[in-house]
């Protein structure tokens, strides 16, 4: 690693009689902040400008990547929106880059984030210590969790159940979902009533108890 060239090394520099951290320490460390909240694109990417030239084998639905670029900015000041988010698609795909650039604008926004897997919050709390949904939820300001891909569905529609009601008990935490599943695969595979917390992201939300919005990334 070359030397910084402002610093010479020193992590700290001068300014009006005062040491302050210099641009390479903050870099640094913002760097440790992506890589221990899970973020995999490189820095360079994670933006939605131009996300159509990146992947040209799908269409993107453009309210779902307007309201993405709303989501980014509401993290960015720090905020948390009202309403769970479930964005919809295929793995390593545009879905999980809209993802991960929204949990970039978190962290800028000074908020703590982390990503797990349904089948990593299940073992965690089988074979883990059991370690509760509560805490899992409440050790960040943002939890990223994907569901889907699991074997253990009954265990899973119990865990989604218990987090949207930790998280409405808990409003200065945030859960925000994603999934390969499509929309009628969430009844099949978890049950109506979890199918009923949602509620499709261009529909009208007439019940309350919906919850999370399903935003289904490709057209």
């Amino acid at each position: 690693m070359s030397e910084c060239s402002i610093c010479l090394g020193e992590r700290h520099i001068q300014i009006n009689n005062q040491w302050v951290r210099c641009r390479c320490l903050e870099e640094e460390l913002f760097n440790r902040k992506l890589i221990g909240s899970g973020i995999s694109f490189p820095l360079s990417d994670l933006t939605l400008t131009n996300i159509g030239l990146k992947y040209p084998h799908i269409t993107i639905d453009p309210i779902i990547l307007d309201f993405s670029v709303k989501l980014s900015n509401v993290f960015r000041t720090g905020s948390k929106p009202d309403k769970i988010v479930c964005f919809q698609g295929q793995a390593d795909g545009a879905k999980d880059l809209i993802v991960q650039t929204a949990l970039l604008g978190a962290i800028k926004g000074g908020l703590r984030v982390n990503q797990c897997s349904m089948e990593q919050l299940i073992s965690n709390h089988f074979t883990g210590g059991e370690i509760s949904l509560e805490d899992e939820l409440t050790k960040a300001d943002v939890l990223c969790l994907t569901f889907g891909s699991e074997l253990q569905f009954k265990v899973s529609s119990s865990f989604l159940q218990s987090l949207v009601r930790l998280n409405w008990l808990h409003p200065k935490n945030y859960l925000l979902l994603h999934t390969n599943l499509r929309w009628e695969d969430i009844a099949h595979k978890y049950g109506d009533n979890i199918q009923n917390l949602f509620v499709k992201s261009t529909g009208k939300i007439l019940d309350p108890e919906r919850r999370i919005i399903f935003a289904e990334v490709e057209v």
